[in-house]
């Protein structure tokens, strides 16, 4: 085994492990992280106004307001927006 070749399987362990570090910090950022939600349908219409609150309790929230039978089609955390229910072409 030359050395080159050991330093790289060393850099990328450490890189794996530091990116996975990072991926779990940010969940439990985001997990605690509270801010104001809204909600809308796919393909339109109203959007609901969740309130202030983490991203697992806008989604608990949702569910109970629609029904756990209309799915959550896309989560944008940045902008504190959840659209659900299904797409437009999938209902014909």
């Amino acid at each position: 085994m030359n050395w080159r070749h050991l330093g790289e399987s060393i850099a990328t362990q450490v890189l794996t492990w530091r990116t996975a570090f990072n991926d779990r910090r940010e969940q439990r950022r985001r997990d605690r992280h509270k801010q104001h939600w809204q909600a809308g349908q796919v393909g339109g219409g109203a959007v609901i106004q969740l309130g202030f609150m983490t991203q697992a309790e806008a989604i608990v929230r949702l569910q109970l307001l629609k029904g756990k039978d209309e799915p959550i089609a896309y989560v944008d955390f940045e902008r504190g927006f959840i659209a659900h229910g299904r797409h437009p072409a999938e209902l014909k």
